[in-house]
Protein backbone atom coordinates (compact mmCIF):
# COMPACT_ATOMS: atom_id res chain seq x y z
CA UNK A 1 0.00 0.00 0.00
CA UNK A 2 2.68 2.50 0.93
CA UNK A 3 4.99 1.57 -2.34
CA UNK A 4 1.15 2.59 -4.22
CA UNK A 5 0.66 5.72 -2.47
CA UNK A 6 4.67 6.78 -2.97
CA UNK A 7 3.76 5.84 -6.92
CA UNK A 8 0.88 7.90 -7.03
CA UNK A 9 2.99 10.95 -5.42
CA UNK A 10 5.60 10.77 -8.03
CA UNK A 11 2.94 10.69 -10.87
CA UNK A 12 1.52 13.53 -9.43
CA UNK A 13 4.38 15.82 -8.89
CA UNK A 14 6.13 14.97 -12.53
CA UNK A 15 2.54 15.93 -13.54
CA UNK A 16 2.71 19.34 -12.41
CA UNK A 17 5.76 19.70 -13.25
CA UNK A 18 5.01 18.97 -17.04
CA UNK A 19 1.74 21.42 -16.77
CA UNK A 20 4.50 23.83 -14.95
CA UNK A 21 6.54 23.51 -18.45
CA UNK A 22 4.24 24.76 -20.84
CA UNK A 23 3.62 27.86 -19.02
CA UNK A 24 6.23 30.71 -19.21
CA UNK A 25 7.03 34.14 -18.04
CA UNK A 26 7.02 36.28 -21.17
CA UNK A 27 8.68 39.66 -21.07
CA UNK A 28 9.29 42.40 -23.26
CA UNK A 29 9.00 46.24 -24.73
CA UNK A 30 6.71 47.59 -26.68
CA UNK A 31 8.33 50.31 -28.52
CA UNK A 32 6.78 53.07 -31.71
CA UNK A 33 7.57 51.78 -34.94
CA UNK A 34 8.31 55.56 -36.25
CA UNK A 35 9.74 57.30 -33.60
CA UNK A 36 11.43 54.35 -31.07
CA UNK A 37 10.09 55.72 -28.44
CA UNK A 38 8.09 53.10 -25.49
CA UNK A 39 4.38 52.79 -25.97
CA UNK A 40 3.17 52.74 -22.64
CA UNK A 41 -0.28 51.16 -21.40
CA UNK A 42 -0.70 49.28 -24.28
CA UNK A 43 -2.77 46.13 -24.00
CA UNK A 44 -1.30 42.66 -24.35
CA UNK A 45 -3.85 39.70 -24.04
CA UNK A 46 -2.71 35.67 -24.54
CA UNK A 47 -4.81 34.54 -27.26
CA UNK A 48 -7.05 31.57 -25.41
CA UNK A 49 -6.76 32.27 -22.40
CA UNK A 50 -7.54 34.85 -19.98
CA UNK A 51 -4.13 36.10 -19.14
CA UNK A 52 -3.80 39.81 -19.71
CA UNK A 53 -1.54 43.05 -18.95
CA UNK A 54 -0.43 46.09 -19.50
CA UNK A 55 2.78 48.00 -20.46
CA UNK A 56 3.88 50.40 -18.09
CA UNK A 57 5.58 53.63 -18.12
CA UNK A 58 8.51 52.69 -20.23
CA UNK A 59 6.88 50.23 -22.30
CA UNK A 60 7.82 47.21 -20.85
CA UNK A 61 5.33 43.77 -19.19
CA UNK A 62 5.10 41.03 -18.39
CA UNK A 63 2.45 37.76 -18.74
CA UNK A 64 2.24 34.16 -18.19
CA UNK A 65 1.79 32.55 -21.78
CA UNK A 66 1.91 29.10 -22.88
CA UNK A 67 4.60 28.00 -24.98
CA UNK A 68 2.84 27.88 -28.12
CA UNK A 69 0.63 31.00 -27.14
CA UNK A 70 -0.23 34.12 -29.17
CA UNK A 71 0.21 37.98 -27.55
CA UNK A 72 -2.27 40.09 -29.31
CA UNK A 73 -1.06 43.61 -28.75
CA UNK A 74 -3.70 46.58 -28.96
CA UNK A 75 -2.88 50.57 -28.43
CA UNK A 76 -5.15 53.73 -29.02
CA UNK A 77 -3.46 54.99 -32.66
CA UNK A 78 -1.43 52.15 -33.43
CA UNK A 79 -2.23 48.60 -35.76
CA UNK A 80 -3.12 46.09 -33.68
CA UNK A 81 -0.22 43.36 -33.84
CA UNK A 82 0.07 39.14 -33.17
CA UNK A 83 3.07 37.67 -32.19
CA UNK A 84 3.59 34.30 -31.88
CA UNK A 85 5.84 33.21 -28.46
CA UNK A 86 7.35 30.18 -29.57
CA UNK A 87 8.46 28.89 -26.40
CA UNK A 88 10.41 32.15 -26.04
CA UNK A 89 10.66 33.97 -22.62
CA UNK A 90 12.00 37.73 -24.36
CA UNK A 91 8.98 38.90 -27.31
CA UNK A 92 9.43 42.54 -28.13
CA UNK A 93 7.39 44.33 -29.82
CA UNK A 94 7.13 46.73 -32.50
CA UNK A 95 3.09 48.66 -32.88
CA UNK A 96 3.55 51.38 -36.00
CA UNK A 97 0.52 54.29 -35.97
CA UNK A 98 -2.15 53.79 -37.87
CA UNK A 99 -1.94 56.86 -39.81
CA UNK A 100 -5.75 56.28 -41.61
CA UNK A 101 -7.00 57.16 -38.26
CA UNK A 102 -5.38 59.70 -37.62
CA UNK A 103 -5.82 60.67 -41.06
CA UNK A 104 -9.66 60.89 -40.71
CA UNK A 105 -11.56 63.92 -40.73
CA UNK A 106 -13.32 65.52 -38.32
CA UNK A 107 -15.54 68.63 -38.17
CA UNK A 108 -15.06 71.49 -35.78
CA UNK A 109 -16.44 74.83 -35.48
CA UNK A 110 -14.38 76.35 -38.07
CA UNK A 111 -14.61 73.68 -40.55
CA UNK A 112 -13.27 69.85 -41.26
CA UNK A 113 -9.43 69.37 -39.71
CA UNK A 114 -7.73 65.90 -39.88
CA UNK A 115 -7.91 64.11 -35.89
CA UNK A 116 -3.99 64.61 -35.46
CA UNK A 117 -4.00 67.93 -35.97
CA UNK A 118 -6.69 68.17 -33.60
CA UNK A 119 -6.10 69.37 -30.06
CA UNK A 120 -9.49 70.51 -28.93
CA UNK A 121 -12.32 67.87 -27.15
CA UNK A 122 -14.48 66.69 -29.63
CA UNK A 123 -16.02 63.23 -30.17
CA UNK A 124 -17.08 61.63 -33.90
CA UNK A 125 -19.59 59.46 -34.30
CA UNK A 126 -19.72 57.76 -38.06
CA UNK A 127 -23.57 57.32 -39.27
CA UNK A 128 -23.04 53.69 -39.94
CA UNK A 129 -21.88 53.21 -36.65
CA UNK A 130 -25.49 54.86 -35.36
CA UNK A 131 -27.48 52.81 -38.13
CA UNK A 132 -26.09 49.65 -36.93
CA UNK A 133 -27.61 50.00 -33.89
CA UNK A 134 -31.64 50.35 -35.18
CA UNK A 135 -32.80 53.35 -33.10
CA UNK A 136 -35.54 55.44 -34.07
CA UNK A 137 -33.85 58.66 -32.99
CA UNK A 138 -30.07 59.79 -33.55
CA UNK A 139 -29.89 61.05 -29.81
CA UNK A 140 -31.01 57.15 -28.79
CA UNK A 141 -28.24 56.19 -30.55
CA UNK A 142 -25.33 58.21 -29.49
CA UNK A 143 -26.28 57.27 -25.43
CA UNK A 144 -23.65 54.16 -25.96
CA UNK A 145 -21.11 56.29 -28.50
CA UNK A 146 -20.46 59.55 -27.00
CA UNK A 147 -18.29 59.14 -23.86
CA UNK A 148 -18.19 62.05 -21.31
CA UNK A 149 -22.32 63.42 -22.59
CA UNK A 150 -24.86 62.38 -20.57
CA UNK A 151 -28.22 61.68 -22.68
CA UNK A 152 -31.70 60.74 -21.37
CA UNK A 153 -34.45 60.16 -22.75
CA UNK A 154 -37.53 62.29 -21.01
CA UNK A 155 -40.23 60.18 -20.88
CA UNK A 156 -40.68 56.15 -22.14
CA UNK A 157 -43.48 57.99 -24.34
CA UNK A 158 -43.12 56.99 -28.62
CA UNK A 159 -41.38 59.93 -30.39
CA UNK A 160 -40.27 61.96 -26.87
CA UNK A 161 -37.08 63.69 -27.20
CA UNK A 162 -33.75 63.96 -25.27
CA UNK A 163 -32.45 65.70 -22.20
CA UNK A 164 -28.29 66.31 -23.37
CA UNK A 165 -25.72 67.27 -21.02
CA UNK A 166 -22.40 68.29 -21.82
CA UNK A 167 -19.75 69.18 -19.44
CA UNK A 168 -22.74 69.61 -16.75
CA UNK A 169 -25.02 72.80 -16.97
CA UNK A 170 -23.42 76.05 -17.46
CA UNK A 171 -26.16 78.38 -17.28
CA UNK A 172 -29.62 78.89 -15.14
CA UNK A 173 -31.43 78.92 -18.45
CA UNK A 174 -31.94 76.44 -21.03
CA UNK A 175 -29.28 73.90 -20.97
CA UNK A 176 -29.37 72.22 -24.04
CA UNK A 177 -26.37 72.19 -26.57
CA UNK A 178 -25.83 73.86 -30.00
CA UNK A 179 -27.16 71.81 -33.15
CA UNK A 180 -25.93 72.96 -35.87
CA UNK A 181 -27.21 70.62 -38.85
CA UNK A 182 -25.46 70.64 -42.08
CA UNK A 183 -23.82 74.42 -41.19
CA UNK A 184 -27.62 75.65 -40.15
CA UNK A 185 -27.46 76.31 -36.12
CA UNK A 186 -30.65 75.74 -34.14
CA UNK A 187 -31.91 72.57 -36.21
CA UNK A 188 -33.89 69.49 -34.62
CA UNK A 189 -31.96 66.68 -34.86
CA UNK A 190 -34.98 64.94 -33.47
CA UNK A 191 -36.17 65.15 -36.91
CA UNK A 192 -33.60 63.73 -38.52
CA UNK A 193 -33.80 59.45 -39.27
CA UNK A 194 -30.67 57.99 -38.21
CA UNK A 195 -30.16 56.50 -41.46
CA UNK A 196 -29.52 59.99 -43.03
CA UNK A 197 -26.31 61.11 -41.02
CA UNK A 198 -22.93 60.82 -42.12
CA UNK A 199 -21.54 61.66 -38.78
CA UNK A 200 -21.95 63.68 -35.54
CA UNK A 201 -19.25 65.81 -33.94
CA UNK A 202 -19.91 66.59 -30.61
CA UNK A 203 -17.64 70.01 -29.67
CA UNK A 204 -17.09 69.65 -25.41
CA UNK A 205 -14.58 72.12 -24.81
CA UNK A 206 -14.82 75.83 -25.32
CA UNK A 207 -12.01 75.90 -27.80
CA UNK A 208 -13.80 73.75 -29.81
CA UNK A 209 -17.18 75.47 -29.81
CA UNK A 210 -15.94 79.16 -29.56
CA UNK A 211 -16.81 80.79 -33.00
CA UNK A 212 -20.51 80.29 -32.33
CA UNK A 213 -20.29 82.36 -29.10
CA UNK A 214 -23.05 82.69 -26.04
CA UNK A 215 -25.05 79.86 -27.77
CA UNK A 216 -22.37 77.31 -27.41
CA UNK A 217 -21.98 77.69 -23.55
CA UNK A 218 -23.59 73.80 -23.65
CA UNK A 219 -21.35 72.27 -25.86
CA UNK A 220 -22.42 72.00 -29.58
CA UNK A 221 -23.64 68.69 -31.60
CA UNK A 222 -22.06 69.55 -35.27
CA UNK A 223 -24.73 67.13 -37.81
CA UNK A 224 -23.41 65.90 -41.41
CA UNK A 225 -25.93 64.41 -43.67
CA UNK A 226 -25.25 61.85 -46.52
CA UNK A 227 -23.51 64.21 -49.23
CA UNK A 228 -23.85 63.19 -52.69
CA UNK A 229 -20.46 61.42 -54.08
CA UNK A 230 -18.92 60.67 -57.77
CA UNK A 231 -19.80 57.38 -59.35
CA UNK A 232 -22.36 56.21 -60.37
CA UNK A 233 -25.92 55.81 -59.11
CA UNK A 234 -26.46 53.38 -55.42
CA UNK A 235 -29.42 52.89 -54.35
CA UNK A 236 -29.55 51.64 -51.12
CA UNK A 237 -32.42 50.46 -48.62
CA UNK A 238 -31.98 49.69 -44.76
CA UNK A 239 -34.86 48.87 -42.12
CA UNK A 240 -35.33 47.43 -39.53
CA UNK A 241 -38.81 45.52 -37.76
CA UNK A 242 -39.03 44.74 -33.99
CA UNK A 243 -41.07 44.08 -30.67
CA UNK A 244 -41.18 45.38 -27.46
CA UNK A 245 -42.11 44.01 -24.49
CA UNK A 246 -42.04 45.39 -20.70
CA UNK A 247 -38.83 43.34 -18.54
CA UNK A 248 -41.01 43.33 -15.33
CA UNK A 249 -44.67 44.46 -14.26
CA UNK A 250 -45.46 45.68 -11.00
CA UNK A 251 -47.10 43.36 -8.48
CA UNK A 252 -50.81 44.40 -8.20
CA UNK A 253 -52.80 43.82 -5.48
CA UNK A 254 -55.66 42.29 -5.93
CA UNK A 255 -59.42 43.12 -5.01
CA UNK A 256 -59.76 41.72 -1.38
CA UNK A 257 -56.14 42.62 -0.44
CA UNK A 258 -56.78 46.17 -2.00
CA UNK A 259 -60.10 46.00 0.79
CA UNK A 260 -57.81 45.85 3.41
CA UNK A 261 -55.29 48.49 2.62
CA UNK A 262 -57.91 50.98 2.57
CA UNK A 263 -59.25 50.19 5.72
CA UNK A 264 -55.98 50.08 7.46
CA UNK A 265 -55.58 53.65 6.00
CA UNK A 266 -58.83 55.26 7.21
CA UNK A 267 -58.05 53.09 10.82
CA UNK A 268 -54.72 54.64 10.67
CA UNK A 269 -56.11 58.46 9.52
CA UNK A 270 -58.84 57.76 12.61
CA UNK A 271 -61.75 56.90 9.98
CA UNK A 272 -63.73 54.56 10.65
CA UNK A 273 -63.31 51.15 8.32
CA UNK A 274 -65.72 50.67 5.27
CA UNK A 275 -68.41 48.20 5.42
CA UNK A 276 -68.13 46.77 1.90
CA UNK A 277 -70.62 44.11 2.24
CA UNK A 278 -73.14 47.23 2.44
CA UNK A 279 -71.18 48.86 -0.96
CA UNK A 280 -71.11 45.92 -3.09
CA UNK A 281 -73.49 43.70 -4.29
CA UNK A 282 -73.91 39.86 -2.44
CA UNK A 283 -72.56 38.01 -5.57
CA UNK A 284 -69.71 40.42 -5.93
CA UNK A 285 -68.60 40.85 -2.39
CA UNK A 286 -68.34 36.96 -1.61
CA UNK A 287 -66.46 36.71 -5.07
CA UNK A 288 -63.90 39.14 -3.83
CA UNK A 289 -63.86 37.69 -0.13
CA UNK A 290 -63.45 34.38 -1.38
CA UNK A 291 -60.40 34.89 -3.77
CA UNK A 292 -62.25 33.61 -6.84
CA UNK A 293 -62.93 36.99 -8.49
CA UNK A 294 -59.21 39.09 -8.33
CA UNK A 295 -60.34 42.27 -9.58
CA UNK A 296 -59.28 44.28 -12.89
CA UNK A 297 -55.44 44.53 -12.89
CA UNK A 298 -55.69 47.88 -15.16
CA UNK A 299 -51.65 47.68 -15.71
CA UNK A 300 -52.07 44.20 -17.35
CA UNK A 301 -54.81 45.73 -19.44
CA UNK A 302 -52.86 49.17 -20.56
CA UNK A 303 -49.92 46.58 -21.74
CA UNK A 304 -49.88 46.56 -25.39
CA UNK A 305 -47.60 43.17 -25.63
CA UNK A 306 -45.34 42.86 -28.99
CA UNK A 307 -45.60 46.54 -29.44
CA UNK A 308 -43.95 47.48 -33.19
CA UNK A 309 -41.08 49.31 -33.81
CA UNK A 310 -39.55 49.81 -37.36
CA UNK A 311 -37.40 52.45 -39.24
CA UNK A 312 -37.18 51.96 -42.91
CA UNK A 313 -34.90 54.48 -44.93
CA UNK A 314 -33.68 54.63 -48.83
CA UNK A 315 -31.08 56.51 -50.02
CA UNK A 316 -30.14 57.13 -53.53
CA UNK A 317 -26.83 58.96 -54.39
CA UNK A 318 -24.24 59.57 -57.47
CA UNK A 319 -23.00 62.12 -59.67
CA UNK A 320 -19.93 63.04 -61.48
CA UNK A 321 -17.10 65.32 -61.16
CA UNK A 322 -19.10 68.63 -61.29
CA UNK A 323 -22.71 67.75 -60.28
CA UNK A 324 -23.32 65.37 -56.79
CA UNK A 325 -26.27 64.57 -55.31
CA UNK A 326 -27.81 62.58 -52.40
CA UNK A 327 -31.48 61.87 -51.49
CA UNK A 328 -33.38 60.16 -48.75
CA UNK A 329 -36.87 58.83 -48.13
CA UNK A 330 -37.25 57.43 -45.04
CA UNK A 331 -40.35 56.67 -42.25
CA UNK A 332 -40.40 55.69 -38.99
CA UNK A 333 -42.78 53.91 -36.24
CA UNK A 334 -43.27 53.30 -33.33
CA UNK A 335 -45.96 51.87 -30.78
CA UNK A 336 -46.11 52.58 -27.05
CA UNK A 337 -46.11 49.65 -24.63
CA UNK A 338 -48.50 50.96 -22.52
CA UNK A 339 -51.97 52.33 -24.05
CA UNK A 340 -55.14 50.78 -25.34
CA UNK A 341 -53.68 49.27 -28.67
CA UNK A 342 -57.26 48.56 -29.59
CA UNK A 343 -59.07 51.95 -29.95
CA UNK A 344 -57.34 53.75 -32.63
CA UNK A 345 -57.35 57.38 -31.48
CA UNK A 346 -56.48 56.44 -27.68
CA UNK A 347 -53.29 54.90 -29.05
CA UNK A 348 -49.91 55.39 -27.88
CA UNK A 349 -47.68 55.88 -31.13
CA UNK A 350 -45.30 57.70 -32.94
CA UNK A 351 -44.84 58.29 -36.69
CA UNK A 352 -42.84 60.52 -38.75
CA UNK A 353 -41.72 60.91 -42.31
CA UNK A 354 -39.17 62.72 -43.41
CA UNK A 355 -37.35 63.70 -46.74
CA UNK A 356 -33.48 64.66 -47.23
CA UNK A 357 -32.10 66.27 -50.38
CA UNK A 358 -28.21 67.29 -50.94
CA UNK A 359 -26.71 68.37 -54.14
CA UNK A 360 -23.24 70.74 -55.29
CA UNK A 361 -23.62 71.80 -58.60
CA UNK A 362 -20.11 73.24 -60.62
CA UNK A 363 -21.33 76.20 -62.31
CA UNK A 364 -18.51 77.88 -63.86
CA UNK A 365 -14.92 76.68 -64.02
CA UNK A 366 -11.94 77.71 -65.52
CA UNK A 367 -8.27 75.73 -65.40
CA UNK A 368 -9.57 73.10 -62.87
CA UNK A 369 -10.63 75.59 -60.37
CA UNK A 370 -14.09 76.11 -59.33
CA UNK A 371 -15.10 79.44 -59.87
CA UNK A 372 -18.98 78.95 -58.68
CA UNK A 373 -20.06 76.47 -57.15
CA UNK A 374 -24.21 75.85 -56.07
CA UNK A 375 -25.64 73.61 -53.70
CA UNK A 376 -28.72 73.01 -51.74
CA UNK A 377 -29.36 71.45 -47.95
CA UNK A 378 -33.11 70.27 -47.53
CA UNK A 379 -34.43 68.55 -44.87
CA UNK A 380 -38.51 68.30 -44.59
CA UNK A 381 -39.89 66.23 -41.59
CA UNK A 382 -43.73 65.41 -40.83
CA UNK A 383 -44.25 63.57 -37.43
CA UNK A 384 -46.81 62.75 -35.23
CA UNK A 385 -47.48 61.52 -31.74
CA UNK A 386 -49.77 60.44 -29.42
CA UNK A 387 -49.89 58.55 -25.60
CA UNK A 388 -50.93 58.26 -22.21
CA UNK A 389 -51.27 61.24 -19.74
CA UNK A 390 -48.03 61.35 -18.10
CA UNK A 391 -48.23 64.16 -15.54
CA UNK A 392 -48.51 64.56 -12.07
CA UNK A 393 -50.82 62.34 -9.55
CA UNK A 394 -53.69 64.21 -11.04
CA UNK A 395 -53.03 63.65 -14.51
CA UNK A 396 -51.41 60.15 -15.06
CA UNK A 397 -52.90 57.62 -16.94
CA UNK A 398 -50.06 55.13 -15.22
CA UNK A 399 -50.82 56.36 -11.91
CA UNK A 400 -54.52 55.98 -11.98
CA UNK A 401 -53.96 52.38 -12.99
CA UNK A 402 -51.76 51.82 -10.35
CA UNK A 403 -53.06 53.33 -7.32
CA UNK A 404 -56.42 54.72 -8.35
CA UNK A 405 -58.23 52.48 -10.80
CA UNK A 406 -58.35 49.40 -8.77
CA UNK A 407 -61.13 50.53 -6.62
CA UNK A 408 -63.57 52.24 -9.02
CA UNK A 409 -63.72 48.52 -10.93
CA UNK A 410 -64.09 47.20 -7.16
CA UNK A 411 -66.54 49.87 -5.35
CA UNK A 412 -68.44 51.96 -7.82
CA UNK A 413 -70.64 53.20 -5.53
CA UNK A 414 -68.10 55.05 -3.36
CA UNK A 415 -66.38 56.34 -5.49
CA UNK A 416 -67.21 59.87 -3.85
CA UNK A 417 -64.71 58.41 -0.96
CA UNK A 418 -61.39 58.57 -3.70
CA UNK A 419 -62.79 61.46 -5.89
CA UNK A 420 -62.60 65.25 -4.89
CA UNK A 421 -64.38 67.93 -7.59
CA UNK A 422 -63.82 71.69 -6.96
CA UNK A 423 -65.77 74.22 -8.55
CA UNK A 424 -62.28 76.28 -10.18
CA UNK A 425 -62.03 77.96 -13.50
CA UNK A 426 -58.28 76.09 -14.09
CA UNK A 427 -59.58 72.61 -13.15
CA UNK A 428 -58.95 69.32 -14.89
CA UNK A 429 -61.81 67.05 -15.74
CA UNK A 430 -61.91 64.17 -17.96
CA UNK A 431 -64.75 61.07 -18.08
CA UNK A 432 -63.02 57.98 -17.83
CA UNK A 433 -64.82 54.50 -17.89
CA UNK A 434 -60.71 53.30 -17.79
CA UNK A 435 -57.31 54.68 -17.09
CA UNK A 436 -56.49 58.20 -19.21
CA UNK A 437 -54.98 56.93 -22.03
CA UNK A 438 -56.14 59.76 -24.50
CA UNK A 439 -53.87 61.66 -26.64
CA UNK A 440 -51.88 64.37 -24.74
CA UNK A 441 -53.09 66.73 -27.33
CA UNK A 442 -56.77 66.50 -26.44
CA UNK A 443 -56.61 67.54 -22.23
CA UNK A 444 -58.95 70.09 -22.11
CA UNK A 445 -59.61 72.84 -19.25
CA UNK A 446 -63.19 73.69 -17.78
CA UNK A 447 -64.86 75.06 -15.24
CA UNK A 448 -67.39 72.75 -15.06
CA UNK A 449 -67.09 71.40 -11.33
CA UNK A 450 -68.21 67.80 -12.32
CA UNK A 451 -67.87 65.81 -15.47
CA UNK A 452 -68.43 62.88 -14.75
CA UNK A 453 -71.55 60.25 -14.75
CA UNK A 454 -72.12 57.21 -12.69
CA UNK A 455 -75.06 56.27 -14.44
CA UNK A 456 -73.19 56.61 -17.86
CA UNK A 457 -70.15 54.86 -17.06
CA UNK A 458 -70.14 52.78 -13.89
CA UNK A 459 -66.18 53.41 -13.28
CA UNK A 460 -65.89 56.93 -14.65
CA UNK A 461 -64.50 59.71 -11.92
CA UNK A 462 -63.61 63.50 -12.10
CA UNK A 463 -59.37 64.14 -12.10
CA UNK A 464 -58.65 65.48 -8.66
CA UNK A 465 -57.85 69.27 -8.84
CA UNK A 466 -54.67 70.59 -7.86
Amino acid sequence: MKAIKLLLFLLSGFAALSVNAQNLTVKGTITDGASGDPVPFASVVVKGTGAWTTSDADGRFAVESPANGVLSVESLGYIAAEIAVDGRSTVDVTLYPDLDQLSEAVVIGYGVQQKKLLTGSTIQVKGDELAKLNTTSALGALQSQSPGVSITQNSGQPGRGYKVNIRGIGTIGDSEPLYVIDGVAGGDINALNPNDIESVDILKDAASAAIYGARAANGVVLVTTKQGKEGRVIVSYDGFYGAQYIAKMPDMVNAKEYMQLYNLARTNSGLSPVDFSTKLPASLYQSVTNGSWAGTNWVEEMYNKGAMTQNHSVNVAGGTADHKFSMGLSYTGQNGVLGWNKIEPMNAQYRRYTFRMNSDNVVIKRNNLDILKVGETLNYSFGQNSGIAEGDIYDSSLHDAIGKAGPSSTMPSTRSAWTTTTAAATSRSSTRCTPACTPSSSRSRTSASRASSATACPRARTAATR
